[in-house]
C-alpha cells in the first residue's frame, strides 16, 4: 500500500512539472516563429515526456517508500536488540538475585543442622565408651569410624557456609538490579564447638590404644579408607579430625566477621541516606517557613494599603505621610 501511494504521489508530481513546462513552452509559440525549430523539438520532448515522466515518477516514489521502509525494518530490529539485551540483563539480575538468596539459605540451613550432628556424634561417643567398658573391640571402633563420619559431616557444614559465602561476595559484585539483596547473615549464637568433641574422641581412643586387645583390632583397622569422611585412612581421620576442623571454624569466624562488618556498613550508609534526606526536608521546611512568613506580610501590607517594608524608599515614606 506504501508503494502505491508514493507510486502515485511521483507520478503526479513528475506530471504536473511537465505540465507546466509543456504550458510555458506553448505560451512562447506566439512570441516566436512558429518555425522555430528549437521550440518545436523542446514542445515535442515536453509532449512525449507528460507520458513517460509520471512511470519514472512512480519509480523514484517506490523507490523513496523502500528505502523508509528499510529504515523503519533497521529500528524496529535495533529497537527489538535493545529490548532483548534489556530482558537478558533484567533476567540476569534477577537469576542474582536469587541466587543470593539461596545462598543465604542453604547457609543458615547447613548451620541449622549442625548443632544435630554433634548431639549424634555425641551419642556415638557414648556408645564407644560403653562397648569399651564392654570389652566389645569391633563395635567400639565401629563406634569411633561412624564419630568420625559425622564429626566430617560437621566440617562439611561448615566448609559449604564459608564456601558459600564467597560465592555470595561474587554474585554480589556482579549485581546491579535496583532491588535490595539478601544480606549474607549467619545465626552463630547457638552454634556449638567442634573440638570438645573431638578431643574427647581422642581421649577414647588413647585409652584403648593402651589396651592390648583393642590396640591389636587398631592395628588391624587403621588402614580402611574413611570414604564417608574423605580420609586415606582410621588412622589418618583420628589425628587430622581436629585440624580439619580448627580450620573450618576458623574460616567460619572470618565470614561472620567480615559479613558483621559489612552488614554493618551497609546500616552506616542507610543511616547516612537518611540523615542526608532528613536534612534536606529540614532545608526544604525551613525555606518554604521562609517564603510562608514573606507571604503573609505582603498580605498584611495589602490588607493595610501599605507599601512592603522592604521596598521604596524611607524618605519617600516620610515624604508621603507627611
Amino acid at each position: 500500500m506504501r508503494k502505491i501511494f508514493f507510486c502515485i504521489v511521483g507520478a503526479l508530481i513528475a506530471l504536473v512539472i511537465d505540465s507546466v513546462i509543456f504550458a510555458e513552452l506553448l505560451s512562447n509559440v506566439h512570441s516566436e516563429e512558429p518555425t522555430n525549430p528549437v521550440l518545436a523539438l523542446a514542445i515535442t520532448l515536453t509532449a512525449i515526456g507528460m507520458f513517460v515522466s509520471p512511470y519514472f515518477g512512480c519509480m523514484y516514489g517506490v523507490s523513496i517508500a523502500e528505502s523508509q521502509a528499510e529504515k523503519a525494518k533497521r529500528e524496529k530490529e535495533q529497537e527489538a536488540k535493545r529490548n532483548a539485551l534489556r530482558r537478558a540483563q533484567r533476567a540476569e539480575q534477577r537469576s542474582l538475585r536469587d541466587k543470593a538468596k539461596q545462598l543465604v539459605t542453604s547457609s543458615q540451613e547447613n548451620l541449622e543442622h549442625a548443632p544435630s550432628l554433634l548431639e549424634e556424634v555425641e551419642n556415638q561417643l557414648d556408645i564407644a565408651e560403653f562397648e569399651f567398658n564392654d570389652g566389645a573391640f569391633a563395635p567400639f571402633w565401629d563406634a569411633i569410624e561412624n564419630t568420625i563420619n559425622l564429626l566430617s559431616q560437621f566440617d562439611a557444614s561448615v566448609v559449604a557456609v564459608v564456601r558459600n559465602y564467597h560465592t555470595y561476595e561474587n554474585v554480589v559484585s556482579n549485581y546491579q538490579g535496583g532491588k535490595s539483596i539478601t544480606q549474607f547473615t549467619v545465626d552463630v549464637d547457638r552454634f556449638p564447638d567442634p573440638n570438645k568433641s573431638s578431643k574427647r574422641m581422642i581421649e577414647i581412643v588413647r585409652r584403648a590404644q593402651k589396651d592390648f586387645q583393642f590396640a591389636t583390632i587398631y592395628e588391624q583397622r587403621k588402614t580402611n579408607k574413611l570414604l564417608a569422611s574423605g580420609f586415606a585412612s582410621l588412622a589418618d581421620a583420628i589425628t587430622g579430625i581436629g585440624d580439619r576442623l580448627d580450620a573450618s571454624i576458623e574460616s567460619l569466624a572470618y565470614v561472620v566477621s567480615d559479613g558483621f562488618k559489612k552488614q554493618h556498613e551497609t546500616m552506616e550508609d542507610q543511616i547516612s541516606a537518611i540523615n542526608g534526606i532528613n536534612q534536606q526536608l529540614s532545608d526544604s521546611n525551613s525555606r518554604r517557613s521562609n517564603h510562608e512568613e514573606i507571604v503573609e506580610n505582603m498580605l498584611d501590607n495589602i490588607q493595610r494599603k501599605r507599601r512592603p517594608i522592604d521596598s521604596g524608599n524611607p524618605s519617600d515614606r516620610d515624604g508621603n505621610n507627611g
